[in-house]
């Protein structure tokens, strides 16, 4: 049931990350009960899932930005109690744009990337079984869009795939 039993603060045991690709991809909830914003009516008990748990009064404010989350439980008194971070990986392009150019017998990639992530492309002649092959060196993004062209050979079907290799 916890996919992350930390406090979600970076400071400490870190945001929590909710990754978009891979196992766990887009898994598990992140709950926050502010039951104090209009008065204390004592305590009821504890719950084990609970990280912070204060009889205070005090609001929730979320201030979201792109793919990250930030909340805070806000006293009346202007002090912060607790805090949290998600950060949400961005979904990837699954098929980058591929482009075969009549005359020049090239191949052009380009996908969205991450400035700083590492990525490799692979060819195979056929989709289903054959063995992946890299074609490429390890490209390295240093911007939101990354391209590379290699030559094809005449007359070879082949089927072409990005890789990201974990840096």
């Amino acid at each position: 049931m916890v996919k992350d039993s930390g406090s979600g603060q970076p400071d400490d045991s870190g945001a929590y990350l909710r990754p978009a690709t891979g196992p766990g991809a887009n898994e598990g909830t992140v709950y926050c009960v502010a039951g104090s914003s209009g008065w204390i009516n004592g305590r009821y008990g504890y719950h084990p899932v609970m990280y912070f748990d204060e009889t205070e009064m005090g609001s929730v404010v979320l201030d979201i930005n792109s793919n990250q989350l930030d909340a805070v439980f806000l006293r009346e008194t202007g002090v912060i109690d607790d805090s949290f971070t998600i950060i949400h990986e961005r979904q990837m392009a699954r098929v980058p744009y591929y482009q075969l150019r009549s005359g020049e017998w090239e191949n052009h990639c380009r996908w969205n990337s991450f400035p700083g992530r590492l990525y490799q492309i692979e060819r195979a002649n056929n989709f289903e079984s054959a063995p992946w092959v890299p074609v490429s060196s390890t490209i390295t993004a240093s911007s939101e869009t990354t391209s590379w062209t290699n030559a094809v050979p005449i007359a070879t079907s082949s089927f072409y795939r990005l890789v990201w290799l974990q840096n």
